[in-house]
């Protein structure tokens, strides 16, 4: 069932991306251009409503036939939901359903396994009734928190249990509807999956009145969740400062075409439609800040080009997934892994949604070079700019008069670089970083040195955001050292 839930999202997901992204984006086009016709903007707003309810209808399929045994927790309430719509089919001419349900922290229980124990209990609730009529017969679900567990209480106002059947409804193979095709069954497995976690399940019942269900499951660990912002475009320009580069990579062409339409007024995006080629061109010197890949691809699909990606020199942080439902057993595993790494984007999606995802990805990686950059400085500036050490030896050497005239034209020379280099080719540049390291090197000016070797390093990769990064570290060692050799200057 899992299999099948999963080929039918995948094989669904693709088309619903870029008719909902594509609904969007006339919806948006059609306020930028001023046209104002509610007939149109209705529309589209009710064609959008019908793409949102069958994205609904393909991600309850998923989470009701989810049997991934790693899933161990769930939200209750939107279980509750998801369970209700399903079951709509035998309550909407025999009941009315109503439910309360509030935020509460998500239970120790995966969603397939709830499920199965709330459409079983919906199920019996539906046959608890004589007649059909949803004016008189109700369902109630509610959820509360209960000391450290989610209290789910399901009340039917139908034919009640008599007291006799009441003691024997946890038996295996014990049911009244035999005709109707009942198993017998279906409450000892939920008792049975609620016990392994810890939990409970007590059933009340009055002859002729009501029956009333109440579930006790634990809640998981908790994790905390920041609430959901979209920024608007201008609001990202403003923050990053610069237009991040965007690698897309998805055998769908109306995909990478919806794609860019999405994200070209905050990205730079190139596109590839095959993962071979989107690795030629990374190979070939294309950097991308962020690259966007789907996982179901023919020919190299997206753990191998992932894989291939970092052998070449990508972080793993740079990456992001899509997927419309895996379907081999090594595409599901890798789709599970990068949602571990919170990596992971689901078709269909929303324009808003999708921007923030990869303005979110692109910001924390430049919080992190940063972080990285300010430790490398704040290490430098911690050691000596001349090795003491080797100071002595030199002028033990050369004498100190002139062991100060060597360090008076180190002084030059790394003045003249810095004016030099803005103007440079990166061969020249890193002939030239190599030269004045060698210098600063053999007068003891080990960091400064070590700055202009991986000016030199960029310099020979051609890779110009590194080219600028080392530059500016190499700017601030030499303030230091020219300030020691000032201070060794007036000795």
């Amino acid at each position: 069932m899992g299999t099948l839930a999963a080929g039918v999202a995948h094989e669904i997901n693709n088309p619903l991306t870029y008719v909902l992204g594509n609904l969007e984006i006339l919806k948006t086009s059609i306020k930028k251009l001023g046209i104002s016709d509610p007939e149109i903007e209705e529309t589209i707003s009710s064609a959008i409503t019908g793409s949102q309810l069958v994205k609904e209808i393909v991600t309850d399929l998923k989470a009701l036939s989810q049997s991934d045994e790693s899933q161990t927790c769930c939200d209750p309430c939107e279980v509750i939901r998801i369970a209700s719509r399903v079951a709509m089919s035998d309550l909407r001419h025999s009941s009315s359903l109503i439910m309360d349900l509030p935020q509460v922290p998500q239970v120790a229980l995966s969603s397939a396994r709830l499920s199965q124990i709330i459409l079983n209990i919906l199920s019996n609730s539906a046959r608890a009734f004589k007649k059909c009529d949803s004016k008189f017969n109700e369902i109630k679900i509610s959820v509360e928190k209960n000391a450290g567990y989610a209290q789910i209480v399901i009340l039917d106002n139908g034919e009640g249990i008599n007291f006799e059947d009441l003691k024997r409804i946890w038996e295996p193979f014990f049911t009244k509807r035999t005709k109707s095709g009942g198993t017998g069954l279906g409450l000892s497995i939920c008792r049975r999956i609620l016990n392994e976690v810890k939990g409970s399940i007590e059933i009340e019942s009055e002859l002729g009145n009501y029956t009333r269900v109440t579930i006790l499951i634990p809640f998981a660990k908790q994790v905390s969740f920041s609430p959901e912002e979209f920024q608007t475009t201008e609001k990202m320009l403003e923050t990053l400062n610069y237009t991040p580069a965007l690698m897309v990579v998805d055998d769908d062409t109306l995909v990478l075409n919806l794609i860019t339409k999405m994200l070209e007024e905050v990205f730079l995006v190139s596109s590839y439609s095959d993962a071979r080629m989107a690795l030629t061109a990374f190979k070939k010197g294309e950097k991308p800040d962020v690259i966007l890949s789907d996982i179901m691809m023919p020919d190299m699909d997206g753990n191998a080009f992932f894989e291939s990606m970092c052998a070449q020199g990508a972080k793993k942080e740079q990456f992001l997934f899509m997927t419309g439902g895996a379907v081999t057993e090594d595409a599901m595993a890798f789709e599970k892994l990068m949602a571990g790494t919170n990596s992971l984007v689901t078709k269909p999606f929303q324009k808003d949604k999708l921007r923030q995802v990869i303005f979110n990805r692109v910001t924390s990686l430049i919080a992190v070079e940063n972080t990285k950059k300010t430790e490398h400085l704040d290490d430098l500036s911690t050691q000596d700019d001349l090795t003491p050490s080797m100071v002595a030896e030199l002028e033990s050497l050369l004498g100190r008069d002139a062991l100060k005239e060597q360090y008076r034209k180190l002084d030059q020379q790394i003045g003249d670089f810095f004016v030099q280099a803005q103007n440079l080719k990166a061969r020249d540049l890193a002939s030239l970083a190599h030269k004045v390291a060698g210098g600063a090197a053999m007068l003891g000016a080990e960091n400064f040195a070590k700055t202009l070797r991986d000016v030199q390093k960029a310099a020979v990769e051609k890779d110009e955001y590194k080219i600028e990064k080392f530059l500016t570290d190499a700017k601030k060692t030499a303030k230091f050292l020219k300030h020691s050799i000032s201070e060794y200057q007036n000795q």
